[in-house]
Order: C-alpha cells, then structure tokens, then sequence
C-alpha cells in the first residue's frame, strides 16, 4: 500500500515565479483482479447481512470494543539476518490500535512473534504464483489469528498493477504480506491490508487495475470503469453526487466517489492535482484521508461509518470465528512516562561469568517488557531484544565489551508507552562471579549449533559433584532441565536434544549449591 515515500522537491526561478516539482515513485496495493473478486464477494454478503440489522451512524459505534488476534511471522534471511526489528512491530501496533480505538477495535498480538529464517519466503513471499513458498508459509500460519508475514519485498512479478507493491491481502489464502520497511510508527500499509481481509474494497474500485488517464478513457469519465466484478460485468462509474453508489465504484455510500487519477497525485497536498469529471459532468470531491485509498500515509486517516460496521459485520460472520477467542487481554493504559531503569547503573563496569542481571521497576498496567540491548557507546547494532514478563532479564555479554540498554513497557493493547532512558555498562576483563569449584573447565559442542541437532557438555571435574543443568532462552525462558545429574572426577560428557529450537542465543548453565556457569549457544 502506501509507504512513507521520498519526495525530492527542486526549486527553481522563472519569469520571476517559483515552481516547485516532485518526483516520487508511486506505491500500490497488490490486490490481484482475483482478490478483488473475493472481496467484493465479503462484502455483498457483509452489506445483505448489515441492511438486515437496520444500519445507522448512531448504531455502528454502539457496542463493546472487539479485540482482534494478530500474528507476525517476522522473516529473516536462513541465517537469520535483515529481519525486521522486533521495535518497528511494537511501533506500527501503537499506531495500529490508534487508528482503530475510535471504532471499537483493538488488536493484540497473539503469543508473541514467529521468526522464520527463511530467504525463499523473505525474498519471494509476495509472489503468488511460487507454490513452493506458498506451501512453506501455510504450513507455518497460526489458525487463530490474522497471519501478517513481514518480508524484504512484497512485489508480486506476475500482476500487473502499475506502481510498486508494498504490502498485499491475498484472498484465497486469507493472510497478508507487507513489505518490512511499511512496518513502522504512523504506516498505513497494514491497515490498509486489514481493511482488505475484513472484505473492504478500494474507494476507486473499477479501476484499481487501470487507473483513470483522460488521455485514454476521456473527459468527462465513461459510465463504466475498465474493471471487471466477479461475474465478468463491467463496473459502474460512480456519480459524484452519490446516486448510484450502492451498485456502483466501491459499493459503499459514505465514501465518496473516486477513480484513481494516479499521475495526477499530489501527495504533498493530500489531493489530486487535477479534477475529475464523472460521466454527468459533475466534478468530483474526493476524500484523500481514505485510508483504503491510495495516498501516502501523511494524508490518511480515517474509514467511515459505513467502513467500519462493514468490517465489524465481516468479523462477526461465521466464516471469521476463528478469530474469536478465549485469550485474557490486559488493556490497561501504560502511564506515558519513561519507565525507571534499577541496574546496572549508568557507566559501570559490572563483573560477568557470561551474563548481565537487567533490572528496572515495574510500570503500572504493563505485562511485559521488550528489552534492547546494544553493543557499543554508540550506534544500532542490536545484540539482542527479548520481551519477558518480570522486571528483570539476564542478557548473554561478552567480557571486556560496552554495552547500552532500553526497556519498553507494553501490555495486551498498549504499545505505545515510550522506551526508558538508555544506559551504558562495561563487562570486566576477568569474571568475578562465583563458578562452580568442582569444575576445571567445560565446554559445548558444536557451538554454533544447526537446528534439529544435539549438543554435547563436557565436563572435566576436579571433584565429585552433583548438579542441575538448563538451557534457557534470553528471556529467561526454561527450554530444558536435567536434575541431579551426578559428575565425577575427570572427564564427564553428556548429549543434550535441542530440536525444534528458533534461531538465537540460549544459555547453558550448571547450577550447584556453591555457584554456577554459564555458557552461551548460538543456534543457527
């Protein structure tokens, strides 16, 4: 859909006069002409089902607040690099829920992120025609919730829409696809896409797949639009004065007539920079703050009542209760207010045996925390981000290196409480933590470690012991836990099955009554 697009403004002098001129490339939806068909379908059927009910204005914000599941499989390349980051999602959520609070609609996101390392679905997912990654990502989709699946590019090499794709609802599989750089603080893009999977159509629908060109369907507009609806019958122009609006354009009255004039968008001013003239030779009014339309996402904001009870009625069909769910949703508002960091403090050097303590106070109404942690004084380079529940975490360091570090408070609907202040911290050059005594040495092999594989701990004593190990995630989450495990003096090994696992860093650890090691293991 619509992405924060680059205008390049040159200013220039003549006869006196300034003239400004804007290059820009031209986004687009990736609706297919076969999508639009089965939208259009949702929505005669949502519209027949809405008119039976007695639609108003005054009834269509008359009911509690629905609350939507989504999951975001967040792809990244098959060695787990260029996925988008975990912050950008939490961003385009707060906007998300923003944008749908006044209608009664709220989104959550439903047992945290899927991260999928793979270049065949990251490159590729947008292509409708590939069947292979097709297969790949319904294999991998949640059935109870709407499937968004972030990827580098969502152009689809065999439509033929003009402009270039930045995100798609693909209809037949009932997911959507968005270009990563549309996921973001004030993006359009996935409301767009949502308004499409909730069976709303383009406010110019006719000619989302030939955009109106006086050069070629004259002026005033034809009666019909060069699209075709699902039965193969052309589409009516819809009139300015709205006339005809319940069987012709988009279907739906209270959005007003419009017929895409791509070359003619004026992006900076949020309207077209000519006017069109529908087939009566009235002049149109076209409302650009649509967000099914197809201006940047500066300019729209907004569905109408008629949108929004179209979307209501599709989520309430039968055919959407899969949706509907008995998930607990905390929807308490986060104070806006910078959460209070407790250790390490600012500009310290902590002692580590491989991980660092994070602690900071609990916010009011959170029940999670996402945490960043940076390598370095300065800079983006993201060492890892986890969201955890308790107020602290134990990040995997390396020894001798600066770190920086921010928490963002969240809950089930809230992800727009601001990110604490960042701190710095230094590892030491030696670990001063407590180890286990009995142990001379130890290590994991191999390590990387390829998924669906085992690792082997060796482990060379100096003394009988007995201990517990674990493998946790960087959340603090128990993947695996061997009590009671008996060492005795010299060489001990082990064989540790870690299928199934995500990409990432996970920590083994020894735990003794006098101490305990860690190690750090990366999974590829």
């Amino acid at each position: 859909m619509l992405r924060k697009l680059t205008l390049l403004f040159i200013l220039f002098l003549m006869t006196g006069i300034g003239l400004s001129v804007y290059a820009q490339k031209v986004p687009r939806c990736g609706t297919s002409a076969k999508d639009l068909d089965l939208i259009q379908k949702r929505l005669i059927a949502n519209k027949h089902s809405l008119y039976s009910k007695e639609f108003t204005k005054a009834t269509s914000r008359s009911r509690e607040t629905v609350f939507i599941p989504l999951k975001f499989h967040l792809v990244g390349r098959d060695n787990g690099t260029a996925r988008i980051e975990s912050s950008k999602v939490f961003d385009q959520m707060c906007t998300l829920n923003e944008t749908f609070e006044e209608l009664g609609v709220q989104f959550y996101i439903k047992e945290g992120f899927n991260y999928v390392d793979n270049t065949q679905i990251f490159d590729n997912g947008g292509n409708s025609t590939s069947l292979g990654t097709q297969g790949i990502m319904n294999s991998i989709r949640d059935e109870s919730a709407i499937d968004i699946f972030v990827i580098r590019d969502a152009q689809d090499p065999t439509r033929t829409n003009v402009g270039f794709t930045l995100g798609v609802y693909f209809g037949d599989r009932d997911w959507i696809v968005v270009e990563k750089t549309e996921i973001q603080s004030g993006g359009m893009t996935l409301p767009h896409e949502i308004g499409h999977f909730f069976g709303l159509p383009h406010p110019f629908r006719g000619w989302d797949l030939e955009p109106y060109d006086p050069a070629i369907h004259g002026s005033p507009a034809p009666i019909s639009a060069p699209g075709k609806d699902r039965n193969g019958e052309a589409i009516l122009t819809e009139l300015a004065d709205g006339s005809n609006c319940e069987t012709a354009g988009d279907m739906i009255c209270d959005t007003r007539a419009d017929y895409l004039y791509f070359s003619k968008i004026d992006n900076f001013n949020c309207r077209y920079r000519e006017p069109l003239i529908d087939p009566t030779g009235d002049t149109l009014d076209t409302d650009e703050e649509l967000i099914m339309g197809y201006f940047l996402d500066r300019c729209m904001n907004k569905f109408t009542p008629m949108q929004v009870a179209l979307m209501i009625e599709d989520y309430e069909s039968d055919s959407r209760t899969y949706l509907k769910n008995n998930d607990v949703i905390t929807t308490g508002i986060i104070p806006d207010e910078p959460s209070t960091l407790l250790s390490p403090s600012n500009n310290i050097t902590v002692p580590t045996a491989g991980l660092v303590d994070l602690e900071w106070e609990a916010m009011e109404e959170a029940t999670a925390y996402y945490v960043e942690l940076y390598t370095g004084t300065s800079g983006n380079n993201i060492a890892h981000t986890a969201t955890v529940t308790a107020t602290t975490a134990a990040v995997p360091v390396e020894i001798g290196s600066a770190y920086r570090w921010r928490i963002k408070p969240i809950n089930g609907v809230n992800y727009c409480a601001p990110y604490s202040e960042v701190r710095t911290f230094r590892t030491d050059m030696a670990s001063s933590v407590p180890e286990v005594s009995s142990v001379e040495s130890w290590t994991v092999q191999p390590n990387p470690l390829s998924r669906n594989s085992y690792i082997t701990v060796s482990v060379f004593a100096n003394e009988k012991f007995e201990a517990n190990i674990k493998v946790t995630d960087f959340s603090g989450k128990e993947i695996r836990f061997i009590d009671d495990e008996q060492f005795f003096i010299g060489l001990n090994t082990m064989r540790i099955p870690l299928h199934n696992l995500k990409t990432g860093i996970y920590i083994i650890s020894i735990e003794t009554a006098s101490g305990v090691s860690h190690q750090k293991l990366i999974i590829n």
